[in-house]
């Protein structure tokens, strides 16, 4: 030690309980040695203390460290800063894809066609993910979520996966040797040029004798003339009817019955948060490009 023990004990009171605690600090401190380690995976020498057998107990067996337990969802909303009971993007885009399957498979025995079960499908699974609030809504909203990344992984890993099969590739040469050898691409794209050449002609044809005929009958200008009277009939009768309303007082008990549904406070809370969406996503596109600097 620096110090002579002596001195220290010569101090009274706090100032020599004070010193002799220092002391014993320093001899502590100087019991460790600092040695240096080579970390297989990062490849880095990093510096660690060796401690004395008789200080074991004392030593950390474990490195602390502060993680945050999101997914990639929770972080995706809140770097959006959207509520709770606000759908994302990512979430509708999978309900259309849910929406799809399950019309896809209810609607041959419900509606008749496979085609229009896929259609409302794809229509009322957005709906339920917008309107849908508290825990029944936030599992919709977490099913969308999952059909939107497995869509998205299988779009990007079928290609490659059908591409590596042995029975494709080997498909795919004979099918290349086979056009090599008899000329059918050529045969075909020759087939098909001649084809749309033809289909143009006719068209071009078609409409010169439309035109023509429209000059001699003059369809096309009673057709507008009844359009227009149509149109000025319907106004008329809008205008009327708005008038009754109004004098009667329907049109003011409508309005409260609409505005109780709460549909327009609605719309312009999503209208809100979409203008501020679009200002924080320009926002952040502008500090990027600041970061990025001149190039």
């Amino acid at each position: 030690l620096d110090w002579p023990i002596s001195w220290v004990g010569h101090c009274g009171g706090a100032a020599g309980q004070a010193m002799a605690m220092l002391a014993a600090s320093q001899v502590l401190v100087s019991s460790f040695a600092v040695t240096h380690y080579c970390n297989p995976h990062t490849k880095r020498l990093v510096a660690a203390q060796t401690v004395p057998h008789y200080f074991n107990i004392c030593k950390p067996r474990h490195s602390l460290s502060m993680r945050f337990a999101w997914t990639t969802r929770e972080i995706t909303r809140m770097s959006r800063m959207v509520r709770p009971d606000e759908p994302l993007e990512e979430e509708l885009q999978g309900l259309v894809v849910l929406g799809i399957l399950v019309g896809a498979c209810f609607g041959k025995p419900m509606l008749g066609s496979t085609v229009l079960g896929a259609i409302f499908g794809a229509q009322i699974g957005p709906f339920l993910g917008s309107c849908l609030v508290g825990p029944t809504g936030d599992q919709v909203r977490a099913a969308g979520w999952v059909a939107n990344v497995q869509s998205r992984k299988l779009l990007h890993d079928a290609p490659r996966a059908v591409r590596r099969l042995p029975v494709v590739t080997l498909l795919v040469a004979r099918v290349q040797q086979w056009d090599a050898n008899t000329g059918t691409s050529r045969r075909v794209v020759h087939f098909v040029r001649c084809n749309l050449m033809l289909a143009k002609q006719q068209l071009v044809r078609a409409r010169h004798r439309l035109q023509r005929w429209d000059a001699e009958t003059g369809t096309s200008r009673r057709a507008a003339r009844l359009v227009r009277y149509t149109l000025m009939l319907a106004r008329q009768k809008l205008a009327r009817a708005r008038q009754w309303a109004d004098s009667s007082g329907l049109t003011h008990r409508i309005m409260i019955l609409w505005r109780k549904t709460g549909i327009p406070s609605w719309y312009s809370d999503i209208t809100s948060r979409a203008i501020l969406n679009s200002r924080i996503a320009d926002l952040r596109a502008r500090q990027r490009n600041d970061a990025a600097g001149p190039l």
